[in-house]
């Protein structure tokens, strides 16, 4: 005879219920604190930004923003990464391309756009970065240099060319890298022979923001987004640039550092500057001014040797003097042209 089986009592199965939900959510607590307790525990990342330009943007053009998440040596893969424009009243998500986040954004207006980018994730805390891009349809003004005597460019590959706003505006951040590119553009064409010397470390290290371009092959091109009035300078040397609007960083001077003219920029312009020798190279300019002068005195020492008591001594002194003369004046020559002093 079979016996009947034995029923649980209902309260042993809800007890036993209770006791394994109990256990779950008890589990996940902790799974929870210990994610929670890892992503205080850890550094905070910080956004680093690659931003063409910024904080300016080209109207209706592309821009690519490349954001980086390092940490340990390495580059995190978080869980989500959006860029929002709060007054626009949008967000777009950024796409992970190992080992960073890109998006790509079109601007059809002409206007600063406020934003805010920030990340998510339950174990890193990503320090968010807000900022203000500006989007205006950009312009040009290149400026070449040429020679008051004979009408031809001065060439100095290590120079630059720099534009400052006159004016006081407001002053933006720069905490990121970008690049630039340089447009050869020719037209209305404005001369300009009126410059002025400067102290390149006060300005270069000034705390002013400044765009820039590389004097090439006898010009350079400033790509500029604002109507404004401008300072113009040009300064050769080791000069480094961390952005396109950037402050200029100067390791070791060179022998230009002038400031060419102050003028109101609003559209494509090329400028022509005449430049005079003392104003090209003023230390070659009074190098050479010396070396004339204690050439032509080793000359009348030479002249009127036949006059004293010993004149092939005062003769052998006077052809030293003069050779001694060229050989210093060769030797800042050669130092200034490979720019090593």
């Amino acid at each position: 005879m079979k016996k009947s089986a034995q029923a649980i009592p209902r309260t042993l199965v809800v007890g036993s219920v209770k006791r394994v939900v109990l256990f779950l959510t008890a589990l996940l607590a902790i799974i929870g604190l210990s994610g929670t307790t890892l992503g205080q525990d850890a550094e905070n990342i910080t956004l680093n930004l690659i931003m063409p330009s910024y904080p300016y943007a080209d109207f209706n053009q592309t821009y690519t923003i490349q954001a980086y998440l390092p940490y340990n040596d390495t580059f995190v893969n978080v869980t989500d990464l959006n860029m929002t424009f709060p007054t626009e009243g949008v967000t777009y998500g950024f796409l992970w391309t190992d080992p960073y986040y890109e998006i790509t954004l079109i601007f059809t207006q002409e206007k600063n756009f406020s934003y805010t980018i920030f990340g998510d994730d339950p174990v890193y805390n990503i320090t968010n970065l807000t900022g203000e891009l500006l989007v205006r349809t950009p312009f040009y003004a290149t400026l070449e240099a040429k020679k008051v005597d004979n009408d031809t460019r001065y060439m100095n590959d290590f120079a630059y060319v720099t534009a400052e706003f006159t004016d006081e505006v407001t002053s933006y951040f720069d905490n990121t890298n970008y690049w630039t590119t340089f447009d050869d553009i020719t037209r209305n064409t404005i001369r300009i022979s009126a410059i002025e010397p400067f102290d390149i470390e006060e300005q270069l290290y000034g705390a002013k923001n400044v765009f820039h371009a590389q004097y090439l092959g006898g010009i350079a091109t400033l790509k500029l987004w604002e109507k404004s009035n401008y300072t113009i300078r040009m300064a050769d040397g080791d000069v480094s640039f961390k952005s396109d609007f950037a402050k200029p960083v100067m390791k070791k001077r060179g022998s230009i550092d002038a400031t060419i003219t102050s003028m109101e920029l609003t559209r494509t312009t090329n400028i022509v500057v005449l430049f005079s020798n003392r104003e090209l190279n003023f230390l070659g300019w009074l190098c050479d001014w010396i070396a004339g002068f204690l050439i032509i005195l080793g000359f009348i020492i030479l002249c009127a040797s036949i006059f004293t008591p010993i004149p092939m001594q005062v003769a052998g002194f006077a052809g030293i003097w003069i050779g001694m003369v060229v050989i210093v004046r060769g030797l800042i020559w050669l130092l200034q042209f490979f720019h090593i002093w």
